[in-house]
């Protein structure tokens, strides 16, 4: 395209360096997979998953707003960390 004094490329009309198409379909296949490995737990399993790293609570703090033993909380979240790793292997 000529715009006069600069040459500008059709491509150069849709280069946005904030937009990375790559990146964010990454995202999108990511937030797809994590969808589909939670479907595969329990609904106490989801919710530790949830707890822990969608609302950054730590064991402890888990143990307490679900009123179980912080054992149950650890076992809990290791057997749901394992059910999604299978779930894709």
């Amino acid at each position: 395209m000529d715009t006069g004094e600069d040459h500008v490329s059709f491509i150069d009309l849709f280069a946005n360096e904030k937009v990375n198409i790559e990146e964010d379909l990454l995202k999108s296949e990511n937030y797809y997979f994590l969808e589909q490995g939670l479907k595969a737990l329990t609904e106490k399993e989801k919710r530790i998953i949830v707890l822990y790293y969608g609302m950054n609570l730590n064991m402890r703090q888990i143990s307490k707003a679900l009123g179980v033993h912080y054992q149950t909380v650890v076992k809990t979240k290791e057997r749901a960390l394992g059910k999604m790793k299978n779930h894709f292997l």
